[in-house]
């Protein structure tokens, strides 16, 4: 028996066999499996993914369409805007003239 002092240590439990290691050989099922996620992934790679880039690209090259069409209006709208201005401007000018015709025509006739 042990002292008071120093307790006597219990019995340690028996040791556990280590478990089985897993088998490296794969079942039947498992090579199946294995094989429709493969095709799964490859499916994915060839069609899906490529078909994506495809409609990417269609998408980036009509927006770049539209930028230019948008600048190209840009500019087409400021060139509208200057003819209108100078015809503006020409319209104003042809007015001034026919007024001084009249004027200077009933100046000559005598009309007042």
């Amino acid at each position: 028996m042990g002292s008071i002092f120093k307790p006597k240590m219990p019995a340690l439990p028996p040791v556990q066999p280590a478990p089985e290691p897993p088998s490296s050989e794969l079942s039947a099922e498992e090579k199946e499996a294995i094989a429709k996620e493969q095709a799964a992934i490859e499916k994915i790679q060839n069609t899906d993914l490529k078909n994506q880039i495809g409609y990417i690209a269609r998408i980036q090259e009509n927006q770049s369409h539209l930028l230019l069409n948008i600048e190209t209006n840009k500019g087409n709208t400021i060139v509208t805007n200057d003819k209108l201005k100078t015809m503006e401007q020409k319209i104003n000018e042809m007015e001034k003239d026919f007024k001084n015709f009249l004027i200077m025509r009933s100046t000559l006739t005598g009309e007042k």
